[in-house]
């Protein structure tokens, strides 16, 4: 019987390419310039922004807000062989122990090479539990991508009690990725837990700092 396969058994096969991921972290610097390979006229790019620091707790008083979570990013960008494309990968949000927390830095591919290029901000730091200004900071936000997902707000802080525990839980991003890798939907875009309050004691207490800010880029080199 003729199942419409048959003529295909000595048909050459195309080879499309060599996929390639490369990622990049905050942990390795900051900017970073990706050289578009020859024959190379698309790029999928996964941003994972930074998440917000937590804010201080306060001694025996309060915790302190959860840093917000940072946004997510997929683009598929038209790019040019020999170009080079900056990358960057912001920066954690920083701990608050006597103050707030930090705001997560600006994720970016393209800026300087396109004029619409895609981005991502950092989660907002966490109130600071000394003055009762707790609450929890907002989540960063997607900027010129096929698919958007802002971070979720970091929760608030308070004095806590048995009704309302204010322990400043870190926000994150609920969208998992669409190519990257299992363990990076696990850990990017989180945002500080505020810092806890620690009853007999006086003074800051120093909350946790977010995540750093990572990117994706995935594309096939002709063969």
């Amino acid at each position: 019987m003729n199942d419409g396969l048959l003529g295909m058994a000595n048909a050459p096969v195309r080879n499309v390419g060599i996929s390639r991921t490369l990622t990049f972290n905050w942990s390795y610097g900051y900017t970073f310039y990706w050289l578009c390979p020859k024959g190379v006229e698309s790029v999928i790019v996964e941003i994972f922004g930074s998440g917000g620091g937590g804010g201080g707790g306060y001694a025996s008083f309060a915790y302190g807000g959860g840093g917000g979570g940072g946004g997510y990013l997929y683009r598929q960008v038209r790019v040019n062989p020999g170009t080079t494309y900056t990358v960057i990968c912001g920066a954690s949000g920083a701990a608050g122990s006597n103050g707030a927390g930090g705001t997560g830095g600006v994720s970016s591919f393209g800026y300087g090479q396109m004029s619409d290029y895609p981005y991502v901000t950092g989660g907002v730091g966490g109130g600071h539990g000394q003055v009762a200004t707790w609450a929890g900071g907002a989540g960063g936000i997607a900027y010129n991508g096929d698919v958007m997902q802002n971070g979720t707000q970091g929760e608030s802080g308070g004095v806590g009690n048995e009704t309302y525990p204010g322990t400043g839980k870190g926000g994150y991003n609920p969208y998992i990725g669409i190519q990257a890798p299992f363990y990076l939907e696990l850990i990017c875009s989180v945002g500080g837990n505020g810092g806890l309050k620690t009853p007999g004691t006086s003074g800051a207490v120093a909350a946790a700092a977010g995540e750093k800010g990572r990117m994706l880029l995935h594309f096939l080199i002709p063969t």
